[in-house]
């Protein structure tokens, strides 16, 4: 069985698991991002942060920036938008999430309510968020 990890690579879970992906022999990566990866590397903490960010890009099989809505083009809509296509996309939805609610449209606690309504399987690795 081939895994493939299905991801927007936003800092922190997202990037872990695709990188353990990518390790595995035969592990590969598609990337559904919510902007044009410029724009979208400006919300990013640090030129590290950028850095792993295009080291993950390259290695990914497919990159997909979703179109931007526009009836709502604010970032949290876009965010929302790459949730619900790396949702189309996946078979299980592997969120490491500390359970409490979205801090903005498309965080972890929304995408895993959408997962859930339909009909997606969910497996939750407990996680205590960082402090800011």
């Amino acid at each position: 069985m081939q895994l493939v990890a299905v991801s927007s690579l936003a800092e922190g879970a997202d990037r872990i698991v695709a990188e353990r992906v990518l390790a595995r022999p035969g592990g590969r990566l598609e990337v559904f991002l919510p902007l044009e990866p410029d724009d979208y590397a400006t919300d990013f903490a640090d030129e590290e942060s950028r850095r792993r960010f295009d080291d993950l890009l390259v290695a990914a099989d497919q990159v997909t920036v979703i179109p931007p809505d526009p009836s709502d083009a604010s970032r949290e809509a876009a965010y929302a938008r790459a949730g619900t296509a790396v949702l189309a996309r996946c078979d299980v939805l592997l969120a490491l999430w500390d359970g409490e609610g979205a801090r903005g449209r498309g965080g972890t606690g929304e995408v895993v309510a959408e997962a859930r309504a339909m009909g997606r399987r969910v497996e939750v690795v407990a996680v205590e968020r960082a402090i800011d």
